[in-house]
């Protein structure tokens, strides 16, 4: 059984108050109430500068084993139709391994080792005969100061064609110090 439901059910935005409120919608309670012990915390500023559509999923899956790490190191192995699932490929993209590799993998790691505390040191692709069947992403922990979310709004301001702060603008939003 699948299940389609919008997040929010309502959204309401209070004209120079600063504030919006939202309502999620009834069917999503059973999993936010989940969310009271498994959920996984980062900086936004760790990934507001990715680009890829991959690449914050990615980081997410990552951070979510962060907390493993020993002497900063962890690693995390994903079956390649279940990394296929988590990051929302479908079947018929990137059917090519190497076309996947150098079009979601690649990139992602690259954004994600550039921008975040994480650093993905090495990906090991594991075989089964001719077939990749297993990835296994090597990560270490980077200890940083995060840039302060001024620094970060100065940024995305130069910057004139980011997705996500056109798709803000159009919502009414708008970058303040």
């Amino acid at each position: 059984k699948r299940i389609y439901a919008a997040w929010l059910s309502y959204a309401e935005y209070i004209e120079g108050s600063g504030l919006v409120r939202v309502r999620f919608d009834k069917s999503l309670k059973p999993y936010l109430l989940q969310l009271q012990g498994h959920f996984t915390q980062y900086h936004l500023s760790h990934v507001v500068n990715f680009k890829g559509q991959y690449s914050i999923r990615l980081y997410e899956l990552l951070k979510m084993k962060a907390y493993t790490a020993i002497k900063s190191k962890f690693n995390r192995s994903f079956e390649i139709e279940d990394f296929r699932a988590v990051l929302g490929i479908q079947k018929n993209e990137y059917r090519i391994f190497s076309n996947l590799r150098r079009k979601v993998i690649e990139p992602a790691i690259e954004e994600i080792s550039k921008n975040s505390d994480l650093i993905i040191e090495d990906i090991i692709y594991n075989r089964e005969g001719k077939k990749i069947k297993e990835l296994n992403f090597i990560a270490r922990v980077r200890e940083f100061e995060p840039k302060s979310l001024l620094e970060h709004s100065e940024e995305i301001q130069k910057e004139t064609n980011h997705p996500i702060i056109d798709r803000l603008t159009s919502l009414g939003f708008a970058i303040g110090t």
